[in-house]
């Protein structure tokens, strides 16, 4: 009997429970979504009563329902039933317009085709679609589409199974319980999806190559899932189960189908040829795949790769590791852990392994306990039983595995250093060589080119470390560490911190310390190798550590420092501490000793105040809130907090201690912390808390209020103080933080009041400060600020200040509009005597508290705004001001305006010189620009040439000067312009800020015809536009921009170009600078010109010239960034190509100029270059000249490995082949030969290096 005929006899000799599973599965398998059975109960072959007996919801919300039979007799009177009542919305709560299909699979084997054609015409006058799925079809259906179908329900096998659709793979691998399940949501990949769906678009063949259990095979069904969405590919799942695979392909792929074909794990497929061979250009006529999809672990990616490449060249994908913060996305999408005890232990445990990371996450779930993943122990001999099968085939498989675990990787040139350990373990080197091959092809150990080895798998890694040396302690762990810090002391204490977290065991935990020990013990004696040693374990003997820091510091001179000389900012930056001793007192943070590491910090602080920065960045650093210190009690923050203020008690008069105390207090009473952490493997992880009200912190708060009262109460750190209560509580653009803290803690900040002054400005700030504060917490008994809210001073201050803060919702205009109208009700009714107290407060404000923000200026300049039409308050405001020495610094140019409108030029001239003010030079150029033209003269212009000749070299700031404005004298004095401008350059040297100030407008542009314009104005003094040109940019490389007065100049005098590229060249002196962006923009507007190619020939030859005098780099970089590869224009591009082809045709046997040529090239693309060797190799045979040729840039490098980067080389290098055929270019055949040669020499040497990149020798 044939299976086909076994499979139809099997079918019709079913009973109702297993027909109506069979047809379930075998319709999922068709593509029907989201299965619904009414009719089973559930688990059990047994029916029930449902109606329909099953049901899918289409896309469009609308349903199918299906209804199975295997009634023999009366078939089309139970057909008829069993559709009417799908149609019964009664029965089934659904209208019968929403039901778009009905299927009715059946085993009756006689239905004719008047039967047929019947009940489908009745199915359609309800409105639906009738399919029938009768015996024969559904046999045929699974012996050629779903022979897993007839192996799970018949035992039947038809195919090897190792070709399944994708929910079929899905569901077989997610029934293993110890396999990390795959019909989860796909997460965090997004990037390197759309980067594999354009190589696979490009390319028919894709490799998803990566280490053990980073997820590359959920990646690859996401890819098959959204492949097939987008492009209605057929789908299906090859995994090797080591039988023959070509019948099953054969019967798998069909003609006229388009097939997106993956490979899980395509190492271990021993057909992959045959799956190759179905490629489109392996494959004959339509029976092929179109795309296929392989994954492959590291290891094996070369091997892969090259039996891929003898078909057809694919396209590679790397997928690395998760990162800690992926794993932790990762847990709370697919079992909702969010607590960070939790994740961090699965963290640790997975070290990047997704399939690890699930495993542990769906433990830590179902127990719901810690305590199952405490100890990774039992997770990890469940997960890696295999591979500790495989060690035990060599007598010495696990010493050896032991200590590349926990050495990590090694260079075999290096195995002398192991010599103590190998005696221990009783191995010799060559012992441990043979087992790391072994290991190896175990898929253990990633051995590169027998040079390096290392195991890729951290878990695995980890694992190791626990089984040699803990379980079954093959080698002791002393001589482990011991020999190991000596080679590479990060690693060393890696392993030790992975054995003390990652198996937080007791057990463990005594038996590292007594190893550890043993080394501190032996190493003591030798102070050379001791001191590493002790800085990295010195937490193990915390006792012995102090003992020996307090004799370093009881014997450290005094080192004399005033801290008080260095500048308060209540959100001062840590520095980095590089000193020994405070590092590891630093390291006592939450360790019971913490007390006793205190009192010797301060007892060292007294001897070295010279570390003061670092004596801070401890506390702020070390001992601040972190994301530990709530379920520890604040331990560390109160333990800081009682120390200082014990210490500060007793010893008030310590100036440096009292300095230090306050810049503790301001840091550790900040509402929130923001820190950046060093985490596993060189990350960092940044994050911000908000102190909570907790009664442990209110308390240290507290303490540290008190003793800032105290400090400013005896007229100690006042200015600092203030500054802290100026900062305390305010709102970051409307988002409080930490208010429930403010609201514990107001009581003390009110008390300060009444040690301050309400005659103090500042005071009276910080008061507002405090009201806005007290309105975010609702806080209303507020008198004690009332007399400094009521204060003169701070009623001027409040209507001048901007009140950003509260205000920010409000648009610019309305801001502006209410800002000016505050302003208007204080200055209404003002007389002499107000304006000096108004500018006293300016002055005030901007010479203390007021310096950075400048809160003021903006309302200073709308009181000169607000009094324009009182003559003489203006007149008296302006006197004032100019007194003051122009606080704020507002813009005069509206002062000047008003003045020359109340009084003549003469006077006004008169008025701003009467005193001598910082910005005198300023309001004098106004005044001259400014001058109403009725009243303009030759005086005037006489004095303007004067005032330009003189100019004011300690001038720092000042608006741009508009030159064009003195256009108005031109009447008086012909020709000012060029004369003002002539007077300006030639105090240069002594004053190029104010050159600068001048000619921003004349050198800047927006466009080429404002460019063109400025030329046209300067056409009869082109010198002195070139002049100021070549100054303006030897002041400021980022004068003209775009390029654009360059261009027009250019095209009136191109001699100027040689002179441009002096000043280039002289800016560039002997430093080396190949690329900069506005000399590039500059020189690229040459293809901008019509003569493009003679002018581009001048630059070249040009800088050819300068040769002998200059270093390469001086005399070439112009011509380097004239052919910038960065051209942001195809006809740019196209330009340059010409020009190089030009200059080819022209220099083609000139060897120095040629291999200037190229070397200007080497950035361009490999195709612009290979098509500039074409041209060299048509024109000029010689291999001399070809040998001195540079092919490639002489500089390469990028982001992460550099292998793809020098591949990239080598494929270039293999582009030009094809130039060099035939006897005339042998030798300079063997020359691309020899750099291909070499260049795959040094990918193999970085393969190891990259496999090492963490083993320092």
């Amino acid at each position: 009997m044939s299976k086909l005929t076994d499979i139809k006899n099997r079918i019709d000799q079913m009973d109702g429970g297993a027909f109506q599973n069979l047809c379930d599965a075998y319709l999922s398998y068709k593509g029907y979504k989201n299965v619904y059975s009414l009719g089973m109960r559930t688990g059990t072959d047994k029916t029930a009563k449902g109606n329909p007996d099953t049901y899918f919801l289409t896309a469009e919300n609308k349903y199918v329902f299906v209804m199975y039979t295997t009634q023999k007799t009366d078939f089309l009177k139970k057909a008829i039933e069993d559709i009417d009542k799908c149609f019964d919305s009664q029965k089934t709560g659904v209208s019968a317009e929403d039901i778009v299909e009905i299927i009715y699979c059946h085993t009756y084997g006689r239905l004719g085709p008047g039967d047929d054609q019947y009940l489908r015409q009745y199915c359609e006058e309800y409105g639906a679609v009738l399919t029938l799925i009768g015996l024969d079809q559904l046999g045929n259906d699974i012996f050629r589409e779903c022979p897993i179908l007839a192996r799970d329900f018949f035992g039947i096998s038809i195919d090897s199974g190792q070709i399944l659709p994708m929910d079929m793979f899905v569901a077989k691998h997610d029934a293993n319980r110890m396999s990390a399940p795959l019909g989860t949501e796909f997460l965090f990949r997004e990037k390197e999806l759309e980067k594999a769906k354009t190589a696979l678009h490009d390319n028919d063949v894709l490799l998803i190559a990566g280490p053990a259990g980073v997820g590359k095979t959920r990646f690859a069904l996401e890819l098959c899932r959204q492949l097939a969405l987008e492009n209605g590919y057929t789908v299906f799942v090859i995994k090797n189960n080591n039988l023959q695979l070509y019948e099953d392909l054969v019967s798998a792929v069909e003609e006229g189908k388009d097939y997106l074909v993956f490979v899980d794990d395509a190492n271990e497929l021993s057909g992959l040829n045959h799956v190759l061979e179905y490629l489109p250009k392996a494959a004959i006529v339509s029976r092929h795949i179109s795309k296929l999809i392989l994954t492959v672990r590291d290891y094996a990616r070369k091997q892969v790769m090259q039996s891929v490449m003898e078909v057809i060249q694919p396209e590679t994908i790397k997928i690395s590791t998760f990162s800690d913060d992926d794993i932790r996305k990762l847990m709370e999408t697919c079992y909702g852990i969010t607590n960070r005890v939790y994740t961090d232990r699965i963290v640790a445990i997975a070290e990047g392994n997704a399939r690890l990371a699930m495993l542990a996450g769906k433990l830590a779930a179902d127990s719901e306990s810690l305590a199952a993943i405490q100890d990774a122990s039992g997770l990890y001999h469940n997960y890696y039983s295999k591979q500790l099968n495989a060690l035990v085939e060599s007598d010495t498989g696990v010493s050896s595995a032991g200590i590349i675990a926990f050495v990590q990787a090694i260079h075999q040139k290096h195995l002398e250093k192991l010599a103590p350990i190998f005696e221990v373990a009783g191995i010799s080197a060559s012992d441990f060589t043979s087992d790391l091959k072994l290991l190896h092809r175990a898929e253990i150990v990633d051995l590169c080119n027998d040079e390096a080895a290392r195991i890729s798998d951290q878990s695995f890694s980890n694992f190791l470390i626990k089984y040699v040396f803990i379980e079954k302690k093959i080698i002791p762990l002393s001589t482990m560490i011991e020999t190991c810090f000596q080679i590479n002391q990060s690693r060393t204490i890696e392993a030790c911190n992975i054995l003390l977290n990652v198996f937080s065991d007791q057990g463990v935990r005594e038996y590292v310390e007594t190893q550890i020990n043993l080394v501190w013990d032996k190493l003591e004696s030798d102070i050379g190798k001791f001191l590493p040693f002790f800085k990295a374990f010195h937490m193990v003997r915390p006792t012995q550590t102090l003992l020996l820091l307090q004799e370093y510091i009881e014997q450290e001179s005094y080192h004399p420092f005033d801290a008080r000389t260095l500048p308060f900012k209540d959100d001062q930056q840590s520095k980095s501490v590089s000193d020994d001793i405070l590092q590891i007192l630093g390291s006592f943070g939450d360790h019971p000793e913490l007390p006793s590491a205190l009192d010797l910090l301060l007892l060292y602080y007294k001897k070295r105040p010279d570390l003061f920065e670092q004596f801070y960045s401890i506390y702020a650093q070390q001992f601040e809130v972190n994301l530990d210190s709530p379920h520890l009690g604040y331990f560390t923050q109160s333990a800081v907090a009682k120390n200082l203020c014990e210490t500060v008690n007793t010893t008030p008069e310590d100036a440096n201690l009292l300095t230090l105390f306050v810049w503790v207090a301001s840091h550790f009473l900040k509402l929130d912390v923001s820190k950046a952490e060093g985490g596993r493997h060189n990350t960092v992880s940044i994050y911000t808390l908000t102190i909570p009200p907790d009664p442990p912190v209110l308390e240290y708060r507290k303490m540290l209020w008190s003793q800032l009262y105290q400090i400013y109460q005896r007229g100690d750190e006042q200015a600092e103080i203030e500054q802290i209560l100026y900062k305390y509580g305010m709102p970051h653009y409307g988002v409080d933080k930490g208010l429930d803290v403010v609201r514990a803690e107001f009581e003390e900040v009110l008390k300060f009041f009444s040690l301050f002054r309400p005659e103090n400005l500042f005071h009276c700030v910080i008061a507002a400060r405090i009201k806005q504060v007290a309105k975010h917490i609702e806080y209303c008994a507020l008198d004690i600020l009332a007399p400094f809210l009521n204060s003169e001073k701070y009623r001027i201050y409040s209507a001048l200040a901007s009140h950003f803060a509260e205000d920010y919702s409000e648009g610019y205009e309305k801001r502006v509009q209410r800002h000016k109208e505050r302003v208007c009700r204080l200055v209404e009714g003002y007389t002499p005597q107000d304006i000096d107290r108004l500018i006293q407060v300016c002055l005030e404000s901007s010479q203390t508290f007021d310096k950075e923000e400048r809160e003021l200026g903006a309302g200073l300049g709308y009181v000169f705004e607000a009094l324009q039409d009182q003559q003489q308050l203006y007149l008296y405001l302006a006197d004032a001001y100019m007194r003051a020495d122009t606080p704020y610094q507002i813009y005069a140019g509206q002062i000047l305006e008003r003045l020359f409108e109340i009084r003549p030029a003469l006077e006004v001239k008169k008025f701003i010189t009467q005193y001598r003010y910082n910005q005198q030079n300023v309001w004098l150029w106004f005044f001259f620009s400014l001058m109403p033209e009725q009243q303009v003269s030759a005086h005037w212009a006489a004095e303007l040439l004067q005032y330009l000749d003189t100019p004011d070299v300690e001038v720092k700031t000042s608006p741009y000067r508009m030159i064009d404005s003195l256009r108005k004298y031109e009447s008086v004095e012909p020709k000012i312009i060029v004369k003002a401008l002539r007077t300006i350059s030639e105090h240069y040297e002594e004053a190029p800020f104010i050159f600068s100030l001048y000619v921003y407008w004349i050198l800047n542009h927006s466009n080429q015809q404002e460019a063109d314009e400025t030329l046209r104005e300067f056409s009869n003094e082109l010198p002195l536009l070139e002049e100021i040109y070549l100054k303006g940019i030897s002041y400021s490389n980022h004068e003209d921009f775009n390029g654009a007065l360059l261009y027009a100049i250019v095209s009136a005098d191109t001699s100027f170009l040689y002179r441009y590229l002096d000043c280039l060249i002289t800016a560039q002196g002997d430093h080396f600078r190949v690329y900069d962006h506005y000399d590039t923009t500059r020189l690229l507007k040459i293809w901008d010109t019509e003569q493009y190619i003679d002018l581009a020939d001048g630059v070249f030859d040009y800088c050819y010239s300068k040769r002998e005098d200059l270093t390469y780099w001086s005399y070439w970089s112009p011509v380097k960034m004239m052919l910038h590869h960065e051209a942001s224009h195809q006809e740019i591009i196209v330009k340059q190509d010409l020009w190089t082809q030009h200059t080819i045709e022209r220099y083609g046997h000139d060897k120095d100029r040629m291999c200037l040529l190229f070397t200007a090239i080497e950035e361009l693309s490999c195709e612009r270059r290979r098509n500039a060797v074409e041209k060299f190799l048509s024109l000029n045979a010689n291999p001399d000249v070809f040998e001195q040729l540079p092919l490639e840039p002489s500089h390469w490098g990028g982001t992460g490995s550099m292998i793809p980067y020098m591949q990239e080389r080598i494929e270039y290098l293999r582009s030009l082949l094809p130039l060099v055929s035939g006897i005339k270019y042998l030798k300079q055949k063997q020359r691309i030969e020899q750099e291909i040669d070499c260049w795959k020499e040094r990918i193999r040497s970085e393969e190891v290096r990259e496999l090492l990149e963490s083993w320092y020798c």
